[in-house]
């Protein structure tokens, strides 16, 4: 059973941190319905760093974990909301994902919609494309994930790199031993992984990611694991790596993000 951080204050007070047992079983039904479950469900389980923030915990409560992503799932009045809100704004960089009965609200106090697409997938095989001769797929351990474009990013989700090693995993696509591609299982929970790329700014456009990912799919399956992707809806290069690979549309949605005041 998980440990669960809950933040008694009004906007007034000093944030005091409060332990309850368990999630309201009303709520985790609530965020269950929500998009980008490998993340949640990632942090609830622990994998990596995270709190567990509410004032009232038998009506709401809101999911923050080290990455920007936070979940707000509960019923919330005026009063609620600006608590939440006010919370929040301490946070250079959070993506808010809740029920869209609050999407007007936090529009009407200073969020932006940022369009998403979420898809799975969901076949029981992959197809794997060849190599080039002077390539070779690499599994990351610490040495080579230590070389990884996305090494500092995937470090501040996870606290070390042991951590996610221990809690991740995922590949990396070598060209005379510098890395070219990599793809990660870099979110995993409740049997689903959320799959990333990326790949080096020189190699771009040959189809490296696509034929990367494949190999990472691969690994998914032998894990049981079902891959899932999100990208912004209006991100064209990410959306026809995983459309060539048979991922399938699974829901359209929205992130919540605090805008810039000079926008």
């Amino acid at each position: 059973m998980c440990v669960i951080l809950i933040v008694t204050t009004n906007m007034k007070e000093t944030l005091a941190m409060n332990k309850i047992k368990s999630i309201d079983k009303i709520l985790q039904k609530e965020l269950n319905r929500l998009p980008n479950q490998p993340i949640l469900h990632s942090i609830i389980e622990n994998r990596n760093i995270r709190d567990f923030f509410s004032s009232q915990p038998q009506n709401y409560i809101l999911v923050k974990g080290s990455a920007a992503y936070t979940f707000l799932a509960g019923e919330l009045d005026e009063a609620a909301l600006k608590q939440v809100s006010e919370f929040l704004s301490s946070y250079e960089n959070m993506s808010l994902i809740c029920n869209e009965r609050y999407h007007n609200w936090f529009l009407k106090n200073g969020y932006k919609i940022c369009p998403r697409i979420e898809l799975w997938y969901t076949a029981k095989d992959v197809e794997l494309f060849p190599l080039k001769n002077n390539h070779v797929l690499k599994n990351l351990d610490a040495n080579v994930f230590a070389k990884c474009l996305w090494y500092k990013m995937i470090v501040s989700f996870y606290g070390s790199p042991e951590n996610f090693l221990n809690n991740g995993f995922g590949i990396a696509l070598c060209e005379n031993e510098s890395i070219i591609s990599e793809a990660y299982a870099g979110f995993i929970g409740d049997g689903l992984c959320e799959v990333g790329v990326a790949t080096h700014p020189d190699y771009r456009g040959q189809g490296l990611a696509t034929n990367t990912v494949a190999y990472l799919l691969k690994q998914c399956i032998d894990r049981k694991l079902t891959p899932v992707w999100s990208c912004d809806y209006e991100n064209p290069a990410s959306l026809k790596v995983v459309l060539n690979l048979g991922f399938i549309v699974k829901r359209y949605y929205a992130f919540l993000k605090k805008s810039n005041p000079s926008e």
